[in-house]
């Protein structure tokens, strides 16, 4: 499973079987199932960008659980770092209470809050073409993104 996928599993089951009280946070490039749930729960999302933003979060207001797409991972009265044991743990607990596999579980999910499929793809770009890329967006931003204006 990716973590776009483990993710949203982990934030239903805390929400399930925790009395946790806090938001969620995610990155921008995460799953916006994340999104969905927290709205259905009137939980409040922050999203940001990379992990120590994440942290941050953390350090300033209660959370559920925090996340990204590339698999970092924390939950509420946990470190503010990413922990792979802890998710793989989680995730085990999620198997074993709701005795599902965990495809089953996400489907649940795609059925209760709507479907939500992602993917990530990483570029290999020649030396310097970054820089460029990163000058031009930051010389002449975009006036309007999908779904946004600015």
């Amino acid at each position: 499973m990716t973590p776009n996928q483990v993710l949203p599993i982990l934030f239903a089951h805390l929400l399930k079987t925790r009395d946790w009280k806090g938001c969620v946070v995610r990155t921008i490039a995460t799953t916006n199932l994340i999104d969905a749930i927290a709205k259905e729960n009137n939980i409040p999302c922050a999203n940001s960008v990379g992990f120590k933003y994440i942290a941050e979060v953390m350090a300033q207001e209660p959370i559920i659980i925090g996340g990204e797409e590339s698999g970092g991972l924390t939950v509420h009265g946990h470190v503010p770092e990413k922990d792979g044991i802890l998710a793989n743990l989680l995730m085990a607990e999620v198997v074993a209470q709701e005795g599902k596999t965990l495809v089953a579980i996400l489907k649940g999910l795609h059925q209760q809050y709507g479907a939500y499929y992602s993917d990530r793809l990483n570029l290999k770009l020649k030396d310097g073409v970054k820089e460029i890329m990163t000058a031009r967006l930051k010389d002449n931003p975009p006036s309007d993104w999908p779904g946004k204006k600015s």
